[in-house]
């Protein structure tokens, strides 16, 4: 647990400070220059036997930002795929139609379900996959994803997203999951309080028997990037 900061907003449900904020850059640098080794040479014994996974970048991102984190979880003998839509710059008609036929496909070439590892909005998108396609997800990580956003003022990037807003196919509904049932696969939500993106408790699950949340130390940008993070995001991949 982390001791008082001045710099966290301790409640979590408001968007976090705007030094945190302008620590993104900086702190994710530092991962994943410090992280360098850990991730080249993964202490885990289990390998991932050729699991498949679908990555999916979060908003103004895209399949490059994960790429750290496909070589690692290919190196533990996961498959990991892209989700091949471009930049994630939300719900447009074509990144949902794409992502649901890259699902799809990917269980019908392995003939089984596809773990689903979702960064920030790619989280939320995966959690709707899960809901509407179940027999085709087995498990679903979330990466400092906002699931339980109750409104935009809580995330720093609330500009940026009303900006391409008129592009999306509808509207994310406010609060996200308000009316959702639990998730009907096992789910792992890791989340940050020294987020500089999002307000920290929005990216908590409920927690039950088949939905856990688990804290780390690190900046929203660094996710995809952090050594502890991958650790456990393959962990969990292995026990499901």
């Amino acid at each position: 647990m982390l001791t008082f900061d001045p710099l966290i907003e301790q409640s979590g449900t408001r968007a976090p400070s705007p030094v945190l904020t302008g620590l993104e850059q900086p702190r994710a640098l530092v991962s994943m220059i410090s992280g360098a080794w850990s991730r080249r040479s993964p202490t885990t014994t289990h390998p991932g036997g050729g699991t498949p996974v679908l990555t999916i970048p979060g908003f103004g991102t895209s399949d490059l930002h994960l790429s750290v984190l496909r070589r690692y979880l290919q190196r533990l003998g996961y498959q990991p795929y892209r989700w091949n839509q471009g930049v994630n710059v939300g719900p447009t008609r074509h990144a949902m139609t794409g992502l649901r036929d890259r699902l799809n496909q990917i269980a019908s070439d392995h003939q089984g379900p596809v773990a689903l590892v979702g960064w920030s909005l790619g989280g939320v998108f995966a959690r709707e996959l899960a809901r509407e396609q179940t027999d085709h997800v087995r498990h679903v990580i979330t990466l400092a994803s906002p699931i339980r956003l109750e409104h935009h003022d809580q995330s720093r990037a609330r500009i940026a997203y009303r900006a391409v807003s008129a592009w999306h196919e509808r509207a994310l509904d406010l609060p996200l999951e308000a009316d959702a049932p639990a998730l009907p696969v096992p789910s792992t939500a890791l989340y940050s309080r020294t987020d500089g993106i999002v307000a920290w408790r929005t990216c908590m699950d409920v927690p039950s028997p088949t939905a856990e949340n688990i804290e780390v130390n690190c900046a929203h940008f660094s996710f995809p990037v952090d050594s502890q993070v991958l650790a456990i995001a393959a962990d969990r991949l292995r026990i499901h």
